[in-house]
């Protein structure tokens, strides 16, 4: 089994402007993946005048992945931002990292009670240098503001 470390993870990027100063605050989130406990995903939700208006330091851990040749493992990273419309977000981008060839990852979300718990799912694929593609499959994840 392998870990596979990212550094940041091409994805939208936070698209909050304010035409005047703004009061800005965050709420820190930490959750897991359903049925993997030990896979782990934290972020930060944006709220700007009391709207919220994105996500931001998203970081993944211990997610895991399995490959067509048979070996699986495990992937982390920190991922860029994405902008809240209508308390949902969606960041999507490629991946480049040490021994990769190529990847996509996808973070789907849906915040609840103010932005107090959200969840989504998660996908990444990729492709390696030394020939296996890997998949984590479409992950359900679940979170809650951090207190």
């Amino acid at each position: 089994m392998r870990t596979l470390s990212l550094g940041t993870l091409g994805a939208l990027a936070l698209l909050a402007t304010t035409a005047a100063v703004a009061l800005a605050a965050t709420i820190g989130h930490e959750g897991s993946l359903r049925a993997n406990a030990g896979a782990k995903i934290r972020f930060n939700v944006v709220e700007v005048d009391g709207v919220l208006t994105g996500i931001d330091r998203v970081r993944i851990r211990n997610i895991p992945y399995r490959c067509k040749d048979g070996s699986d493992g495990k992937v982390e990273g920190d991922l860029a931002g994405a902008p809240i419309e209508d308390n949902k977000f969606l960041s999507k981008g490629p991946i480049e990292g040490r021994a990769l060839a190529g990847g996509r990852i996808r973070l789907k979300g849906r915040l609840r009670r103010g932005g107090e718990a959200a969840s989504g799912t998660l996908k990444i694929a990729l492709r390696f240098e030394d020939g296996p593609v890997c998949r984590t499959g479409k992950r359900r994840w679940r979170s809650e503001a951090a207190t």
